[in-house]
């Protein structure tokens, strides 16, 4: 982003109220904060964002530019088609998806009733039983961990599928408990959305810092652990 660009931005929300733009010189020193935070996005981004921070009836000048940036990111993350939580919960019952298409009569009773999601703990593993035992519905079961005999798990987004991995499977997610299986997802869900929209969001100034700066504090943390050194984790806990 051009620093012309930004200028253009700082005029059209200068008139905001609380604004503290009263002369060229605060003007010019408004330009240049904003164009420290804002320069490394694409300038339609930030006047999307701009525009959008308008529409919302925000009624003060936003004199932390860090406002606009993360307006930005949130509109990006709606153009990458990011799930709301309840989607991706969907898209969690909606995954398990069968592996080949040659059942018998009681496997595909079996795999209509893990995808109804009733009793699912007992019925999925009565059907990896079935498959392992039956010469039909045992074909092209792979050591995939993915594929749970005669099922793959596939979901719409990588971001639901991470989070399905972090939690450590289907299997653990859920139990026959769907309320707070529900909740256990999304809370973690939520999580791993935050932690990409901070990824995405950071400065080149601040990415760098923490890519130089990660394997020490791997290193530093991991040490902590092993000796039971205090001080290491504290001094982690300070560099983070």
């Amino acid at each position: 982003m051009k620093k012309s660009e930004v200028l253009e931005i700082v005029n059209r929300i200068k008139y905001l109220p609380n604004s503290p733009i009263v002369n060229r010189e605060i003007l010019d020193e408004m330009v240049e904060t904003f164009f420290l935070l804002l320069e490394d996005l694409p300038a339609d981004m930030v006047k999307a964002a701009t525009v959008q921070y308008l529409s919302e009836g925000n009624p003060f000048f936003p004199s932390n530019p860090g406002v606009l940036r993360d307006k930005a990111m949130e509109l990006q993350m709606l153009a990458m088609g990011i799930p709301s939580p309840a989607e991706a919960w969907g898209m969690v019952m909606a995954g398990l998806k069968p592996a080949h298409h040659v059942f018998c009569e009681t496997g595909a009773a079996l795999r209509d009733a893990c995808i109804s999601g009733e009793n699912y703990g007992a019925t999925l593993a009565a059907s990896k039983r079935h498959d392992k035992e039956c010469a039909v519905c045992g074909k092209g079961i792979s050591e995939d961990v993915n594929d749970y005999g005669g099922f793959r798990d596939e979901y719409a987004h990588p971001a639901v599928a991470e989070t399905v991995r972090l939690l450590g499977g289907r299997d653990v997610i859920l139990t026959d408990n769907p309320v707070s299986d529900r909740k256990q997802f999304i809370d973690a869900y939520r999580e791993v959305v935050a932690r990409e929209c901070m990824k995405m969001g950071m400065t080149p100034v601040v990415a760098k810092f923490v890519e130089d700066n990660r394997p020490l504090l791997l290193d530093d943390k991991k040490a902590a652990f092993e000796t039971g050194e205090r001080a290491l984790l504290d001094k982690w806990s300070v560099k983070k």
